[in-house]
């Protein structure tokens, strides 16, 4: 008898201290959780953090939300994914300041936009691979997602030109359960106004201009864009020294002269716009102006519209500084798309004709007909870059002309009259994209 209480009182403490260790080692794991971010985010400064009005709500703090929606074993990787984007993100800033402090002298730079297709990441890179001077070049690609294909692709890429490769911190993959990823409480996004009020949803006050609510996947691409565009203007030292900076994307093909094509419209640019053309691009979706005799020697400006001209387009620093002195028209006009936003800026801010310097056949051209938010995804994304090939391969012999003609009739084709295209009326992308533009003024007070 003695000696079955005796071995019920000590299960009874051994039971008790299991309980007390597991719930003090829970408190000291979220503990290390929040501290450990937050540190992260310190040492990073404002090439990851979004200012700290948002850092409490959508960057690396221990969240309830998050804590009830996955287990234990989904924390666990989650963090480790963020940890690693971080990490990845420190080691984009020391390895241009070791390019910086080498004094690597480029004369361009090219900032591809990357998501998850990898046919086309593939075909990009051998096509710039095959451009005239593109040792010259550094190349930047901004990431959304964590993918280990990809990126050891591109790391293992044999090139002859310097690849740093950046990670988009907001993206759905570090927020899958949270904005600026979806969450189980925010409104479905085709449901009406007076529905997603009775179900008390994240802001159903806030319908877009259509009547409805935020899709995550589409809010990224523009916000990854803004964080992209911010970065490469305020940590790429050749970005803030006014070198031409070419934005492309995953789903683009660059022809072999496409930089020769570049150097000559810089030279060109005072002379052939009164005032001097703000904009260059070198590409555009009108493929058809190929087919117009000796197109590829033909040079002509256009009004630029952010819309209609999304290829290629090259940007310096001074043009950098003109749109992010009109930040607040970007991030609130109702619009998801990057383009039309720039479109609607410069119509409501900058209130000037901005005259674009392009050439007639373009040097980039979107192969992307597979995957994407628009795009079929019932097809071959070989069979596109194959076309591409055989494109380069046809026009092989009128590439580098030995000068460009310019031609005045306008050809590009008229864009509508501007109207939002909804997408962009819950107030957290519209905080977020503004924390965006705010944490970077610091960086521009070093470049002025």
């Amino acid at each position: 008898m003695t000696v079955r209480l005796l071995n019920f009182r000590f299960l009874r403490k051994f039971a008790f201290g299991g309980i007390v260790m597991t719930f003090l080692g829970w408190l000291l794991y979220t503990s290390y959780l929040s501290t450990n971010n937050s540190t992260l985010h310190r040492n990073l400064g404002e090439f990851f953090d979004v200012g700290p009005k948002q850092t409490a709500n959508i960057s690396m703090a221990s969240h309830s939300d998050e804590l009830a929606l996955t287990s234990l074993s989904e924390i666990r990787k989650l963090r480790a994914l963020r940890k690693l984007v971080g990490n990845r993100n420190v080691r984009a800033l020391e390895k241009l300041g070791k390019l910086s402090a080498e004094r690597k002298n480029f004369r361009y730079v090219i900032v591809a936009q990357i998501h998850n297709r990898l046919a086309y990441i593939r075909a990009l890179l051998d096509s710039l691979a095959g451009t005239h001077n593109i040792s010259d070049a550094l190349v930047i690609f901004s990431h959304d997602v964590v993918d280990e294909q990809i990126d050891n692709f591109v790391w293992d890429a044999d090139t002859t030109f310097e690849i740093v490769q950046i990670y988009f911190p907001h993206s759905l993959q570090l927020h899958p359960n949270e904005f600026p990823g979806p969450s189980a409480l925010d409104c479905p996004d085709r449901i009406s106004k007076a529905e997603a009020a009775s179900l008390r949803c994240n802001n159903h006050d806030h319908p877009d201009s259509y009547g409805h609510y935020r899709t995550a996947k589409v809010t990224q691409i523009k916000h990854h864009w803004w964080w992209k565009f911010h970065v490469l203007f305020n940590h790429v030292p050749w970005a803030q020294n006014g070198l031409p900076v070419i934005f492309l994307e995953e789903d683009h093909y660059v022809l072999p002269d496409a930089l020769s094509i570049l150097d000559r419209l810089l030279a060109m640019r005072d002379t052939a716009c009164a005032p001097k053309c703000p904009v260059l691009s070198i590409g555009h979706h009108k493929t058809k102006l190929t087919e117009e005799p000796n197109a590829y020697r033909k040079y002509f400006v256009e009004q630029w519209a952010g819309a209609r001209d999304n290829i290629g387009i090259v940007f310096d620093f001074d043009h950098y500084k003109a749109i992010n002195s009109c930040a607040s028209i970007f991030c609130t006009v109702d619009d998801y798309n990057w383009d039309w936003s720039l479109n609607f800026l410069t119509d409501r801010c900058l209130k000037k004709e901005y005259k674009m310097l392009l050439p007639l056949a373009p040097r980039v051209l979107h192969i992307g007909d597979c995957g994407g938010l628009h795009h079929s995804q019932g097809c071959n994304p070989r069979d596109s870059v194959r076309k591409a090939k055989e494109t380069v391969s046809a026009v092989e012999t009128q590439l580098f002309p030995d000068k460009l003609e310019k031609i005045t009739s306008e050809s590009l084709p008229k864009l509508r009259n501007p109207k939002p295209n909804g997408g962009w009326g819950d107030p957290r992308d519209i905080e977020l994209c503004q924390n965006v533009s705010q944490s970077f003024r610091f960086g521009m007070e070093h470049v002025n």
